[in-house]
């Protein structure tokens, strides 16, 4: 399965490398999200696992394939110790799409394949479609003299994945989730980025159960080393509530390089640690994409 994904993704990568125009669209207008806007004269805004605050404008399209690997043999128990457990690894391949109906706002399409094996359950593998996202980005700052951006950013993921069954662990949460955050993104001269953003993803349905949702904030900051090379560092926090049980709670080290191949085609690679946490796994996750703007 990982070969058949990872096959996929590099097949469809070099497609469309080789059918994307070397110039950006009309409508990104100099502040789109394929590679360094301003002909590189800044540092790239992707992130490997943050937002960013930048619109595409109107009319751009930006389409990304992304696949991460994760795997986890330790967990945190409830006083923050780490603790042996049955191995856990999870595939999971990924297309996004965007489109800047405003110069201001953004719509998204997410969808894509997963796979799961943890010995920990029973049944203890699954794989299958993952829940669909639409999402959407309100730019509410956009200050060009001090390159600073704030934007809104609302998901909504649908239970049209692969639900659970007797001899299959589910891929779908098999409940609507509703994410709503606030992204800061600013820019620091022609080689420094940092970005901030913080929301709460909440559960909706009875097959939440116990679950009622999760609190994450994300900083990232990255330097423009050379033209094609932008190394990147963030912490990820994540919380989960839960009513009448232990809450979870993870923090994470990611860190990477943003590569723009072309002046709107960037690629991302990196890798995840959780370094902290209670009743969570310590995973480790690999992070590649491939972000193609028009």
């Amino acid at each position: 399965m990982k070969r058949r994904l990872t096959g996929l993704f590099f097949a469809c990568a070099a497609l469309a490398f080789e059918w994307t125009p070397s110039f950006a669209g009309e409508g990104n207008g100099g502040d789109g999200d394929g590679g360094g806007a301003e002909g590189n004269s800044r540092p790239a805004p992707q992130k490997l696992a943050t937002e960013d605050a930048e619109c595409l404008g109107k009319g751009g399209w930006e389409i990304e394939l992304g696949y991460e690997f994760a795997t986890a043999r330790r967990v945190f128990d409830a006083d923050g110790s780490a603790e042996p457990r049955r191995s856990m690894r999870t595939h999971d391949a990924s297309l996004s799409v965007k489109y800047g109906v405003l110069d201001r706002l953004d719509l998204g399409l997410v969808f894509g394949y997963g796979e799961i094996r943890d010995r920990e359950e029973e049944p203890s593998a699954g794989r299958g479609l993952t829940d669909p996202e639409f999402n959407l980005k309100v730019n509410i700052l956009k200050d060009g003299e001090r390159d600073l951006f704030v934007s809104f950013l609302s998901a909504a993921t649908v239970p049209a994945g692969r639900w659970a069954e007797s001899d299959s662990l589910a891929i779908s949460n098999e409940f609507v989730t509703c994410d709503n955050r606030v992204v800061v993104t600013k820019h620091f001269g022609e080689r420094w980025t940092a970005t901030f953003d913080a929301g709460y993803t909440l559960p909706i349905g009875g097959r939440r159960k116990e679950y009622r949702g999760t609190f994450s904030a994300n900083v990232a900051v990255g330097f423009q080393a050379w033209d094609m090379v932008q190394p990147e560092i963030e912490l990820n926090f994540s919380s989960d509530f839960f009513r009448g049980t232990t809450d979870q709670a993870a923090l994470a080290v990611t860190a990477g390089f943003i590569v723009p191949l072309r002046e709107n085609v960037v690629l991302k690679m990196g890798a995840q640690q959780t370094v902290a946490g209670w009743k969570s796994d310590m995973s480790t996750v690999g992070i590649l994409g491939i972000i193609f703007g028009f």
